[in-house]
């Protein structure tokens, strides 16, 4: 399950801009470190219940 959290959201960031420069207003770059602190939190989270 947390994998295709983090698949899906790796995918819908990367294709929209790892090729070419893109301009982000602060809501929109907050939103996308949101979403990156949220899938580190599940991640250390996950490690810790191993």
């Amino acid at each position: 399950m947390l994998l295709n959290y983090i698949t899906g959201a790796f995918s819908f960031y990367r294709n929209s801009s790892s090729h070419r420069d893109i301009e982000l207003d602060f809501v929109s770059a907050f939103d996308r470190i949101a979403v990156a602190s949220d899938l580190i939190k599940a991640i250390e989270d996950a490690e810790a219940n191993v």
